[in-house]
């Protein structure tokens, strides 16, 4: 928490210095307070970029400590302090401008960095603390590493990191070389909302959460090990499906053709399922402390169980998951923020006392389906924002909320004993684990039945095959978790047919 203080703390200043000293940057109240929002959280998330690449730089290749690479580059990272310092010094403004086609990028890859060399589009600010950046590099890494090859893997590691700060600035002549198409032209042509103001979310946060992992993986091993442990992939998988098929039956009400699948509109449908995937990954992690003395009797190889002390790492996940959650939701219209904090609300309801919906029969069921409708609502409100009520097909919802309901309280049959022990009602409890689990399969199959002769599910090959794959699994395999599986298979036949 201290190191991500102090990251926050020197990017703060480094943004008040632009604001004081470079008369190009300034912001007034003519800016809405979102734009300015939006602009802060884009340099954190590019700064964040250029801090995660040279500590795995530094680590991998320069062949240093992890805990030196962070220490280095933290402090490094006060370098930024020295365009806006220099500019203001000698009257200048402004930082990399983004440019949109690659015209002179063979000279603008081998000048950037040398000072002495006119390029028209960048203070020298920043080219002095490029250059400072490389020279940094070179001596901590030529004095630091153990490498026999040291000098050689310094020289790698400067060049690596110049090379992940040349791509911070070129990101949208990335984008616009491998689609043929402008930066303005991606954004006319996006139908998902994508604009000027949020597009910059899309450049960076996935490199972010890519390189974050990684950076977790090594540095955090406790967090990665709780983290993976609330990562429940057939689970997950649900939520995520019903996110995309409000997205897809959004789309098709609306009578948009392929011609909306550009990059843009990728990445951002892209990160709408990141954001509920996250956001079910900190309900998790809610779930699993309020849920440990469950879990002593049904799941013992949790890692709670076997190890306390990491409840607070569970309750970083909770905490940080949630927030990043909402704050990619942001991204979107005002209704996405909303739906994913009614979702986590949910979650809470569901797991947290003194209300812990869980305990009770068929309440925690229904609480389940209420945030998978959420989902889908979510993903049906990038089309449509707020008159997604006015294109809900409420019959076709309610059978598929029916499914579901039915369907989830699989789950509970692998906690049989642990639910009976500690009050907890569920179906499972009160029939018996193998009575439920046929009681459940059977009902599935019927509500199966009378959405096919009802007409709101056509008897067609998708719809076949998800019977099918269901019955197989239901009657050869007799075992909970294979069918958890084999229903998210069918649910994604379903709902993307």
């Amino acid at each position: 928490m201290a190191g991500a203080a102090t990251f926050l703390a020197i990017i703060f200043i480094r943004n008040q210095l632009e604001l004081l000293l470079e008369q190009d940057h300034n912001i007034t109240i003519s800016l809405s307070t979102a734009t300015v929002l939006a602009d802060y959280i884009h340099v954190v998330m590019a700064w964040s970029y250029i801090y995660l690449i040279s500590v795995i730089i530094l680590a991998t290749v320069g062949r240093c400590s992890w805990v030196g690479a962070n220490r280095v580059s933290l402090c490094g990272l006060m370098l930024i302090w020295v365009p806006p310092l220099l500019d203001g010094l000698f009257g200048h403004s402004g930082a990399i401008v983004y440019q949109y086609s690659f015209d002179s990028f063979f000279s603008s890859f081998t000048h950037l960095f040398l000072p002495w060399v006119d390029v028209n589009y960048v203070t020298l600010g920043v080219r002095v603390e490029i250059f400072l950046v490389m020279l940094a590099t070179l001596l901590y890494v030529g004095m630091c590493s153990h490498s026999q090859l040291r000098w050689w893997r310094a020289g790698l590691c400067g060049f690596l990191i110049y090379c992940a700060i040349f791509t911070m600035g070129y990101l949208p002549a990335f984008i616009s070389f491998l689609t043929g198409m402008s930066h303005s032209e991606l954004l006319q042509q996006s139908v998902l909302g994508v604009t000027a103001t949020n597009a910059p979310i899309l450049w960076y946060l996935p490199m972010i959460l890519i390189l974050g992992m990684w950076h977790l993986a090594e540095t955090q091993t406790r967090l990665w090990c709780v983290l993976k442990s609330c990562v429940r992939i057939e689970r997950m998988l649900i939520y995520v499906l019903f996110t995309l098929a409000g997205v897809m039956q959004g789309i098709d009400n609306a009578l948009l053709s392929g011609d909306w699948l550009n990059v843009y509109d990728i990445l951002l449908l892209s990160l709408a399922l990141l954001s509920v995937a996250i956001a079910f990954i900190a309900m998790t992690a809610l779930n699993d402390i309020h849920d440990i003395q469950i879990d002593v009797l049904s799941n013992p190889s949790r890692p709670l169980v076997a190890d306390p002390s990491l409840i607070d790492e569970y309750r970083c996940i909770a905490f940080v998951g949630s927030m990043i959650g909402i704050g990619v939701s942001f991204g979107y219209n005002i209704s996405q923020p909303i739906l994913l904090i009614s979702m986590l609300s949910l979650g809470c309801l569901y797991s947290v006392p003194p209300f812990r919906l869980r305990r009770y029969l068929f309440v925690a069921p229904i609480v389940l389906t209420a945030i998978v409708m959420v989902c889908y609502l979510f993903g049906m409100a990038m089309v449509w924002n707020n008159s997604t009520p006015e294109q809900l097909n409420l019959p076709e919802l309610c059978s598929l909320a029916l499914l579901f309901f039915i369907a989830c309280q699989f789950k509970d049959l692998k906690d049989v004993e642990g639910d009976r022990a500690n009050g907890v009602a569920t179906l499972a409890v009160y029939l018996g684990a193998q009575r439920t689990y046929w009681v459940l399969g059977t009902l599935l199959l019927i509500e199966l039945a009378v959405l096919v002769s009802v007409g709101f599910l056509n008897l067609s090959a998708s719809s076949i095959m998800a019977g099918g794959l269901f019955l197989l699994t239901w009657i050869v395999f007799k075992n909970s978790e294979w069918l958890i599986s084999a229903l998210v298979v069918c649910l994604g036949i379903l709902l993307l047919k």
